[in-house]
């Protein structure tokens, strides 16, 4: 079990090792818009010189997020963010999630038999922040869960204790959550993406006040211990996640992983709040995991 209250703080490449596109990955994507992805944007009511003209523009203009791009081209963000729900909305399949297809090591199965070690799974003490639109961790507990009771009534009253909160949106509520939720599966139907396109929200359009960022930030306040994972630790993130100061976080425990940040860049981005920061370490998730943290204490 997770006797200390904890909260994890998610990234994009949280998501990576079970087929997400990212960062880059997902613009290159976006950027050729072929296939049915391109279908399914016209078929969506988009024109196709709309489409045509913001594949275009995020191919030349040098951004390395699509998110930061829609930020300095806001006539872009209606069909910008159907092309990101057209996009990652594929990727929601089971299989992605188990073997033989998710062949490496799995933190979602680390964090699951950490959850489900000894104990009421309802006592566990964890809270999950993630500016992920997919459902891919929620989808992975209760699947396991519901294979482990045998019980879809038990698997979802052990879910529903663990709090996540998306931040930014999700490509739907997860069916468990709501009466009419969105079910974990890749759906590519016009009247899908424009649905799910109207439930996220990029960095730009976030806001302090809304309740997703007021909730998180509640978490965050009540965990002796913070840990990001798959985290670009983006400026505006981190301060709508704040305060970061001794005051407020000196003495919560946290580390994090930050795979493919170069230490220059990495202090630019965090300087301000660096020295909160006990351990952030360069390795994928999983051992990073696996070798510096132990969950259930």
């Amino acid at each position: 079990m997770i006797t200390t209250p904890t909260c994890l703080v998610l990234g994009a490449g949280a998501s990576a090792p079970y087929r997400f596109p990212v960062g880059v990955e997902l613009r290159n994507q976006i950027a050729r818009l072929t296939g049915k992805e391109y279908q399914v944007m016209t078929d969506s009511g988009f024109p196709v010189e709309e489409v045509k003209a913001f594949a275009h523009a995020l191919s030349r203009s040098g951004y390395g997020s699509v998110d930061w791009f829609l930020a300095d081209f806001p006539d872009f963000i209606p069909v910008g963010k159907a092309a990101i729900a057209a996009h990652v909305m594929p990727m929601e399949r089971d299989y992605n999630l188990w073997p033989p297809k998710m062949a490496g090591s799995s933190w979602y199965e680390f964090l699951l038999n950490s959850l489900d070690d000894h104990g009421e799974f309802a006592d566990n003490q964890l809270g999950v922040v993630t500016f992920n639109y997919d459902r891919s961790l929620e989808h992975y507990l209760y699947t396991a869960l519901c294979t482990r009771r045998g019980d879809e009534e038990r698997a979802a009253a052990d879910l529903s204790s663990i709090e996540i909160v998306h931040v930014h949106g999700s490509l739907g509520e997860y069916p468990i959550f709501g009466r009419e939720g969105q079910p974990y599966k890749a759906l590519e139907t016009p009247e899908a993406v424009i649905e799910a396109a109207s439930r996220i929200l990029i960095l730009s359009e976030a806001d302090d006040d809304t309740k997703e960022f007021a909730r998180a930030r509640e978490l965050l306040d009540q965990a002796e211990r913070i840990i990001f994972l798959g985290f670009g630790y983006h400026s505006e993130s981190l301060r709508r996640l704040g305060p970061w100061s001794e005051d407020t976080r000196g003495d919560t425990y946290i580390i994090g992983t930050r795979e493919g940040i170069p230490d220059r860049q990495w202090n630019r981005l965090v300087e301000p709040f660096n020295r909160l920061f006990r351990n952030i370490g360069s390795a994928k998730i999983y051992p990073f995991l696996t070798a510096w943290f132990d969950f259930a204490d």
